[in-house]
């Protein structure tokens, strides 16, 4: 029983940490960033869009940094002051397929 209470309660202080790196950090918000994919089979283009501001934030707020970084791109936010990655998230997008379509590989 007293292993169990032991497990629950570094559990819970583990989560408590987390959140506190959050609110160190961040705003309950959501920033959304659209972004222009571009290119060809061999080549491929990224381009800014527009960046706003989009409800509030629905991801995790223990889980900052993405310990797989899965998918072909990689995002990752930095504090200034310390140079430290407080955020990071791995994604792909259609793009990687079209890329290995007829109409990408003939440019």
């Amino acid at each position: 029983m007293k292993r169990h209470l032991l497990l629950i309660t570094l559990f819970l202080s583990a989560a408590v940490v987390a959140e506190a790196q959050y609110t160190k950090y961040f705003l309950d918000k959501t920033m959304r960033v659209d972004l222009y994919h571009t290119g060809t089979k061999g080549q491929e283009t990224i381009s800014l869009d527009r960046a706003y501001e989009e409800g509030t934030w629905s991801g995790t707020r223990s889980q900052l940094l993405d310990p797989l970084n899965l998918g072909e791109y990689l995002v990752r936010v930095y504090d200034l002051a310390s140079s430290q990655a407080i955020y990071s998230r791995g994604y792909s997008t259609y793009f990687n397929e079209w890329q290995t379509t007829d109409e990408a590989i003939a440019g």
